[in-house]
């Protein structure tokens, strides 16, 4: 499905910079932060335009705000589209050295028992370390 598909599924105007973001997202392997974006799509679309942008994908479900110390990053699955109302399940990686956040999907985890009367809605797990990259270049100098 494009980006494009996607937006008016969820009844979203498909303005350009909206197709920009979402189609950056979907391509990409990592979640990425605002700046990131701001940095690739800039000057065909605003830090505020993209602002807006990233809450209201957010918002609709299409994408998953991963908070990272003070910086936010966006990460897009197919798994949001078909199946909003399900339980969302992600582990991801956090590198310490180059700031990457990395899904990991070959994780599988139990899940988490709450109280009576909780209900969850998803989880999202950080794990911190660095990544394979920044140990090979730790090596190599």
């Amino acid at each position: 499905m494009t980006a494009a598909e996607i937006l008016k599924k969820f009844k979203l105007n498909r303005t350009h910079c909206r197709v920009l973001v979402l189609e950056q997202l979907m391509h990409s392997e990592k979640a990425l932060s605002q700046q990131e974006l701001d940095h690739s799509l800039r000057p065909l679309c605003n830090r505020s335009t993209l602002y807006r942008i990233l809450n209201t994908l957010e918002q609709k479900g299409l994408l998953l705000r991963i908070a990272i110390e003070e910086n936010n990053k966006y990460y897009f699955d197919e798994s949001l589209l078909n199946q909003p109302e399900k339980q969302l399940n992600f582990v991801f990686f956090h590198c310490i050295r180059c700031n990457d956040v990395i899904p990991m999907q070959q994780v599988k985890r139990e899940g988490i028992r709450l109280p009576e009367g909780f209900t969850m809605k998803e989880q999202h797990f950080v794990i911190r370390g660095i990544c394979k990259q920044c140990n090979r270049e730790n090596y190599i100098q």
